[in-house]
């Protein structure tokens, strides 16, 4: 007999019978974090705004159906790779890379190709079960892309023509181009100042140089001919010289010479520019491989992963105008009638706009729409997902930290984390609502309150700092069984007394951790505490946790 929860949800006018499998003893083995941090509801209006040569290559609709589709996610955790391959940058030198447990290199998750390559240098995902994007400081340029640079690289990749990929030259100034793009670009803005500083010292100095070769003069009784007067010309004219030339120096390679330090900053950005030419050659010339334009399309969902709000597109477009049409530019414009009605959230999507049962009934027209509107598609296909009655499964990951920034592997924190979201779900906000269980004679921890408080909203973006801060939630209570630290026979245990973590499994666990986090002010006194049998423990749970529009109750499977 295999003990599981059945939520049932009813509705006013529809009943749901959900099977949901929460299986308390077990880890769970599907996702849901497919989302953008920019909602699916801002997307309406967006394709337009690209030309129709360029849309294929640089909408962001194709970034986000990379993401909602998982599609990204599968190519990055399933793609080609393997064994270190010293032609591929694998993270050498870094925690992600070298970690000797949990590292890239040790797991054999090293890029096989440039396309693979340019998806993990984006989106390392150390993990192993989400998509993660780039988590590293700003030593790496990578980490440091902002919207204005995406959208430079994306504008200077679409002047591309395609009888240009195949030639050497033209590829070299192209590496050339986004080489020196993200050196200047990505420069910090401490730095651009203290250069900004440094150059208007040197112009400053040659005019003071200039001025005091003006003002020079033999010395009395002696003419221009005058050995040491001639001396003192030739001594301000070499200033002078190297003052100008320094000005005229290219900006990149007098920046390098003034600064040395910043050497290993350009050869990471010349590697950068490197693989992502490689990588788009990969995907015109190896199309069995990859899709055309998908490094493109990898750039673009990174930067619906770090933008969060729909002014977001404003910043990436406004750096390849180009490829906008004449309703884009003028999106551009601040104050301009365009640029309101795009950010007015009046004009977004709505849920009320998805109808499914209109979806069904004109197959085939519908299916011609959306061909042509594909961002209709991605919003009907999110709001699909979205409508369902139950929250959002979660998978496991396997980088949660502790409070000692150990990692393990959370199966039975997330198992009792997915619990909690079922019976705090309201479908129509699509809320957590903590509120849901203050009753009955509930004390909510304190903890689990402000949790819910702080990720409150099932469309955000599930990232690791979620998983470690449900980590903290659950960790480190007395009376519940924890796998570390593990008991040796002898010697000391393998982490600090006091850290305990990483829930073992068994029914009475999760059965003594739910009671301690809805009874907290007196857990041993508590209803669930006092039934005797595990089924009666279980019923009780139920009953405690059934509200007007949620039926929890227990059934076996066999």
């Amino acid at each position: 007999m295999l003990l599981v929860w059945v939520v049932m949800m009813r509705q006013i006018k529809k009943q749901y019978a959900l099977n949901i499998f929460l299986i308390l003893i077990s880890c769970l083995f599907w996702s849901s974090n497919t989302h953008a941090k920019i909602s699916h509801l801002d997307l309406k209006g967006i394709h337009e705004l690209i030309k129709p040569e360029f849309q294929a290559q640089v909408s962001p609709i194709f970034g986000y159906t990379l993401i909602g589709t998982q599609t990204l996610q599968n190519r990055r955790l399933y793609g080609n790779y393997g064994p270190r391959n010293d032609e591929h940058y694998c993270f050498k030198g870094t925690n992600i890379g070298d970690d000797p447990e949990d590292g890239l290199i040790v797991k054999n998750d090293c890029p096989q190709d440039y396309t693979s390559e340019w998806i993990q240098r984006l989106f390392p995902s150390q993990g192993g079960t989400h998509l993660e994007i780039n988590p590293l400081d700003e030593s790496d340029p990578i980490a440091r892309l902002t919207s204005e640079v995406i959208g430079k690289v994306l504008g200077r990749v679409a002047r591309v023509t395609d009888d240009q990929w195949s030639k050497s030259a033209d590829m070299d100034c192209l590496q050339k181009d986004l080489k020196n793009m993200m050196f200047t670009e990505l420069l910090t803005e401490q730095f651009k100042k203290s250069y900004d500083q440094m150059k208007k010292n040197t112009q400053k100095a040659l005019v003071d140089a200039q001025l005091k070769k003006s003002k020079l003069k033999p010395r009395l009784g002696r003419n221009e001919s005058d050995p040491e007067f001639i001396k003192a010309l030739e001594s301000k004219d070499r200033t002078i010289q190297r003052l100008q030339d320094e000005l005229a120096e290219n900006e990149i390679d007098n920046i390098l010479r003034t600064y040395p330090t910043l050497n290993s900053f350009s050869d990471e950005c010349h590697r950068i520019a490197n693989v992502l030419v490689l990588a788009l050659q990969e995907s015109r010339f190896e199309a069995h491989r990859y899709p055309r334009y998908l490094p493109e399309h990898v750039l673009m969902a990174f930067f619906l992963k770090k933008a969060n709000y729909k002014s977001d597109f404003i910043s990436i477009f406004n750096e390849m105008r180009e490829v906008l049409t004449e309703k884009g530019i003028q999106v551009l414009v601040d104050g301009s009638q365009q640029q309101n009605d795009f950010l007015n959230p009046d004009t977004n999507y709505k849920s009320a706009d998805y109808k499914p049962g209109e979806l069904e009934s004109k197959l085939q027209e519908i299916a011609e729409w959306f061909v042509q509107n594909p961002e209709d598609l991605v919003f009907s296909r999110m709001e699909s997902y979205f409508s369902r009655p139950f929250a959002p499964i979660l998978h496991y990951s396997s980088s949660t930290k502790n409070q000692s920034g150990q990692k393990y592997s959370d199966c039975g924190e997330t198992s009792l984390r997915n619990f909690f979201n079922i019976v705090t779900y309201n479908q129509k906000d699509r809320i957590y609502h903590i509120e849901y269980l203050e009753k009955n004679g509930l004390s909510i921890d304190e903890k689990l309150k402000q949790f819910y408080v702080n990720h409150s909203n099932a469309a955000d973006e599930i990232t690791q700092q979620h998983y470690d801060d449900w980590s903290e939630v659950v960790s480190n209570r007395q009376g519940i069984t924890y796998r570390r630290p593990i008991k040796r026979i002898n010697g000391p245990p393998l982490v600090p007394p006091g850290n305990r973590y990483e829930l073992d499994a068994g029914l009475d666990n999760m059965l003594n951790i739910i009671n301690q986090l809805l009874f907290s002010k007196d857990p041993e006194s508590s209803p669930l505490a006092q039934a005797k049998f595990r089924s009666d423990k279980l019923d009780t749970l139920c009953k405690l946790l059934s509200r007007d529009v949620l039926s929890v109750r227990l059934v076996n499977i066999y």
